[in-house]
């Protein structure tokens, strides 16, 4: 079975038996075992598959993997758009980025593959209360992004080993949406969750390109420093925190902003919190919006 498909073009490679029927719109190829290759690096496979030769369209059953450069989905069943690069997987879906190990799973998912038209990947996740582990690279001494409310200072000239290392965010939420590696978003009921940092929002939109978090709606952020157990808790309608190198710089909380810590308690319409070398510095409150 061979289909040019715009600039894409699929073969299957082998399979352990097929039958094709012709019918008025073409042939329909029922398949077992099908191993699939197109000429963009995809590659997938399945226990059984039907395909429509009139609409280029492949219906996939049973230990589905769909893989293309630098990621893998697996699913119980799946459907493949030849010609406008779309897969739709159903049950027991997970798809990782074999590069830095993040994954997102779910019952029902819907990838759009990056053509001509798209300039990147776009996936969307829903069904089964999705499930995403992102993987941060970032250059320090420490993964750990939580905020200190002290800190003792050095009794080393020495200035720290600087190393590339990661920092890893689950989230939980009911739909999960993502562009490329730049842009993740997640709505309802989202939690987020990072050693001692847990985030919550009715939604979050989290600019990876630039370390920019959002979280929209009953906001709130809960961290426990590790070193000093002081607790920081921050909540608004609307938090932003700024992460250059997975690092917290700043939060800031808008719309009935309500800080509370160890040694303090804040309500403002804004509350601002900066942060160096993950050390809290200065807190602004904003009395009016």
């Amino acid at each position: 079975v061979t289909e040019l498909a715009g600039q894409r073009t699929c073969d299957l490679t082998s399979s352990r038996r097929l039958e094709s029927i012709q019918t008025n719109d073409g042939y329909t190829t029922y398949i077992s075992a099908p191993r699939i290759e197109c000429d963009d690096g995809t590659r997938i496979r399945a226990d059984s598959s039907v395909y429509f030769e009139a609409t280029s369209f492949y219906q996939l059953f049973g230990n589905v993997v769909f893989q293309e450069e630098g990621r893998e989905l697996v699913a119980d069943r799946a459907q493949y758009f030849e010609r406008v690069g779309q897969l739709q997987a159903q049950g027991s879906v997970r798809l990782e980025n074999l590069d830095d190990g993040s994954w997102v799973t779910g019952d029902d998912l819907l990838l759009l593959q990056e053509d001509d038209a798209r300039a990147e990947d776009d996936v969307t996740v829903r069904g089964g209360r999705p499930r995403a582990n992102i993987v941060s690279k970032m250059a320090s001494d420490s993964t750990d992004i939580t905020p200190r409310f002290s800190q003792a200072p050095s009794t080393t000239e020495d200035p720290p080993e600087i190393s590339e290392t990661t920092t890893s965010y689950e989230v939980d939420a009911d739909l999960i949406h993502m562009v490329g590696d730049r842009l993740f978003q997640a709505r309802g009921g989202v939690e987020v969750r990072q050693e001692t940092l847990q985030s919550y929002g009715d939604s979050l939109e989290f600019k990876q390109d630039i370390g920019f978090l959002t979280l929209f709606d009953n906001a709130r952020i809960l961290s426990q420093d590790t070193v000093s157990g002081d607790t920081l808790d921050v909540r608004g309608d609307t938090i932003t925190m700024n992460l250059p190198d997975n690092q917290i710089d700043e939060i800031e909380a808008l719309g009935r902003a309500h800080l509370l810590g160890n040694d303090i308690e804040m309500r403002a319409p804004i509350i601002r919190l900066a942060f160096v070398e993950e050390e809290l510095e200065r807190v602004f409150a904003v009395r009016r919006a």
